[in-house]
């Protein structure tokens, strides 16, 4: 049996499956969605008490996003230099 394919009997026009193998892909998914689950809920908790404390979500969910992302964060830093710059003159201006 080879490791990497399900399949036994591949000259068949039906093909059939290792069962063993096809089990072990559904208990590992399973348990992946499971765990998905369970970080979904404890996430959810995580926002609520920060709500209770008084950050509202919609405050912490771009800076979550923006640490989870390196990349973005990198690609975003001309943006908030400009935009930082921007703020410093509207400051120096009398309106």
């Amino acid at each position: 049996m080879n490791a990497e394919s399900p399949m036994e009997g591949q000259g068949r026009e039906e093909p059939v499956f290792d069962m063993d193998v096809v089990r072990d892909f559904v208990s590992r998914l399973v348990a992946l969605e499971q765990s998905k689950a369970s970080i979904a809920e404890d996430i959810k908790e995580v926002y609520s008490e920060a709500k209770e404390a008084g950050l509202p979500p919609a405050y912490l969910r771009p800076l979550v996003a923006e640490r989870a992302d390196p990349e973005k964060r990198v690609r975003q830093e001309p943006i908030r230099e400009f935009l930082a710059l921007s703020h410093e003159s509207l400051d120096a201006t009398e309106l």
